[in-house]
């Protein structure tokens, strides 16, 4: 089970993807991470890395709160 702080950037990163009207392809090409991985974050049935989460957060402009 992810870490509390996972839990809630998962939530904040898919709602951010989601209302800049960004698709999982889309956020794929901007961070680098693979799609297949971004689902399981979105689903939170895995734990980012820190430099995925950076990866993420930075292509959608977010921040990260440990």
């Amino acid at each position: 089970d992810p870490k509390g702080w996972v839990r809630e950037w998962a939530q904040d990163m898919k709602r951010e993807r989601v209302s800049q009207g960004m698709t999982i392809s889309v956020l794929v090409q901007l961070s680098g991470v693979p799609k297949r991985s971004l689902y399981h974050y979105e689903n939170m049935e895995r734990e980012p890395s820190i430099s995925n989460a950076m990866a993420i957060s930075d292509a959608l402009g977010m921040g990260i709160e440990w």
